[in-house]
């Protein structure tokens, strides 16, 4: 029978082997054939979803029970909206900077095709990547406050953290996906920490809507239109991401627009 200290020890060995494995590996390598070597077979993303999901799905379940003992939490509140508005604008400022440094403007095929190579990109999109599972605070907030969790809530701050991961490999579209993304919150956040005027909030949300079609649109070009990516044709399911979620968020985004800020005004009017 195996002991207890060398079955931690086994469970540890275990885990600081998959820790070094290809699957956590973020720096993206390129063999001499300029195709993809790294980190994430269908295995990997599909049980780095599932874990993720279950670790957001488990803090909100132990937030919910613990509710009544957390509310001094909410004196985080503006320090948490000022440091993701902060830290957003940095990530969106910097990557805008390293974009036009290395000429990805220079012609329409650049601006779509051109990987972001950088070094200081590879470990932005990390940091980008962890900084939607600091956004779960934004879940305990709402719990702690006593609001009423959308949907459309629970779906994006639980997946968006895997699409990060998975969409990292296609280094023509993902630094759009870091810079828009970046830029978006920081308006958001910035809305937070200091709501904006009544007139101007629908913006936040006009934003990210447009973000989901000018997301879609980069990552469909590099394929069907000037089929510059590689990775697309040796790592599909990771290709068919985005469309899988970005779709659906696209669609309930609209929805939330069209109930929050078309239907709701005009009943009132009505009213």
């Amino acid at each position: 029978m195996m002991e207890p200290l060398d079955r931690y020890r086994a469970l540890a060995e275990l885990a600081a082997r998959y820790a070094s494995s290809a699957a956590f590996k973020w720096q993206v390598t390129y063999d001499a054939k300029d195709s993809f070597v790294g980190p994430l077979g269908i295995r990997e993303p599909l049980g780095l979803l599932v874990g993720s999901v279950v670790l957001y799905l488990s803090l909100q379940a132990v937030v919910y029970a613990l509710r009544n003992y957390l509310g001094g939490l909410m004196a985080l509140r503006s320090v948490h909206n000022l440091g993701l508005c902060l830290f957003s604008g940095a990530v969106w400022i910097y990557t805008s900077y390293l974009m036009i440094q290395d000429g990805h403007f220079r012609s329409l095929e650049a601006a779509t095709c051109e990987p972001l190579k950088h070094p200081h990109f590879q470990l932005i999109s990390l940091l980008f990547a962890l900084s939607k599972i600091w956004e779960w605070f934004d879940t305990v907030l709402l719990i702690v406050k006593g609001n009423k969790l959308r949907f459309l809530h629970v779906l994006h701050h639980a997946t968006t953290f895997w699409l990060y991961a998975i969409d990292h490999i296609f280094l023509s579209s993902i630094k759009y996906g870091v810079a828009v993304n970046a830029f978006i919150h920081t308006v958001m956040y910035a809305h937070y920490f200091r709501p904006f005027p009544k007139g101007l909030r629908p913006l936040i949300t006009q934003l990210q809507i447009v973000q989901f079609i000018f997301s879609i649109g980069i990552h469909t070009a590099i394929y069907w239109h000037y089929d510059c990516e590689p990775l697309v044709h040796t790592h599909f399911w990771e290709y068919v991401t985005p469309y899988l979620f970005v779709v659906p968020f696209l669609i309930l985004f609209l929805n939330f627009y069209l109930q929050q800020y078309v239907l709701a005004p005009a009943k009132t009017k009505k009213a």
